[in-house]
């Protein structure tokens, strides 16, 4: 048996609402049968707030009568219940529970307000079969997770690499975090649309084999795409140049094929010093015409100009030994722009000292 799985959907119903998040799920459910799935898990944070109507989800699922459609409350959704939602097919799971998914034990674990997943697996210890059971849940990994959601700080319902030793799961699958994650076990699908311009690229659902318990990851082929492209900026005869030579290679780096590009929406941002901002933000519009830009222009507000020749030079030596090391740069370690904003910082504010 394969069974999808996708999580923080976040609709919020009516004309006001964002019909693009419900496009991406309409766009899961209408491709699961050609990839023979049957089931699809929706792992909290389907709706964005409530109470709310739910009759455009409802609609959907009765489309796709099909498939049979589980769902656990997130942190949004907490109050959501099984008598909300009238379609057939659709099981709301807002207790604990342990079910069984073709020889396969998957253990619900809806979002509690203050609780710990752990807490939940343990009052299921003695039903699980160690290394065979598969958790769906909605909370925070502790397990080194590096990237937390900016949007909601705190600790959620966690889990904790103690309670992944002990239990012994074979595959945990969670929501809450919005960036596709894959930790083996744990595995966060992420949103399924981004939210807003910080949530970038083509998302993805997994499909779940219940034989070996593997996840498989499916590109969404959603309205709406986000991306956020950030330039620094050094004072100098050449760096429009670069910015043109930078442009194409970062919009390869997308790997979008070329009928997709109107879905983009890209939030374009500039930082650092110059000799003429608005050459700066035009170069910038140029290189991304064919896109939309989120917030109508490129964003200049942290272009500042500073055209003192002997300190230009100095910028420029700065940014070539930084690029120069050798250096794990992100993942938990600082950016190589944000070193050098910050270096840069350090040489234009010495201008104005005493």
């Amino acid at each position: 048996m394969k069974i999808a799985v996708t999580a923080d959907v976040h609709l919020v119903p009516g004309s006001d609402g964002h019909p693009e998040r419900l496009a991406a799920l309409r766009d899961i459910l209408g491709r699961l049968p050609g990839l023979g799935v049957e089931q699809l898990i929706i792992a909290g944070d389907l709706f964005d707030r409530a109470p709310q109507g739910y009759g455009e989800f409802d609609a959907l699922c009765e489309q796709h009568s099909a498939i049979t459609i589980d769902v656990i409350p997130g942190n949004h959704d907490a109050n959501l219940a099984d008598g909300h939602l009238v379609a057939d097919n659709v099981t709301v799971h807002t207790q604990p529970q342990l079910v069984q998914r073709d020889g396969r034990q998957v253990l619900f674990a809806p979002y509690i307000k203050g609780a710990k997943m752990g807490e939940v697996i343990s009052d299921f210890s003695e039903e699980l079969e160690k290394g065979r059971w598969i958790l769906v849940g909605h909370g925070n990994y502790g397990g080194g997770l590096r990237t937390p959601d900016p949007r909601e700080p705190g600790v959620y319902m966690p889990l904790s690499n103690r309670d992944i030793a002990h239990s012994q799961p074979a595959l945990v699958l969670l929501g809450h975090i919005h960036l596709p994650t894959d930790q083996p076990p744990v595995h966060y699908p992420g949103s399924p649309c981004g939210l807003e311009v910080s949530e970038t690229g083509i998302r993805r659902f997994l499909v779940v084999d219940t034989e070996d318990a593997t996840p498989t990851p499916h590109a969404i082929h959603s309205d709406v795409i986000f991306f956020h492209e950030h330039f620094v900026v050094l004072p100098g005869a050449g760096e429009c140049n670069r910015l043109r030579e930078e442009i194409p290679r970062r919009i390869e780096e997308w790997s979008l094929a070329p009928d997709i590009h109107q879905r983009v929406r890209v939030r374009i941002e500039a930082e650092g010093y110059c000799e003429n901002r608005e050459q700066i933000r035009n170069v910038l519009a140029e290189g991304f015409s064919e896109f939309t830009c989120h917030d109508g222009a490129p964003r200049i507000d942290n272009l500042s100009v500073n055209d003192n020749p002997n300190l230009v030079k100095l910028a420029n030596r700065l940014r070539a030994q930084i690029d120069e090391v050798d250096w794990k740069w992100g993942d938990g370690e600082p950016q190589r722009e944000d070193v050098l904003l910050k270096a840069l910082g350090i040489v234009y504010q010495s201008e104005l000292s005493p």
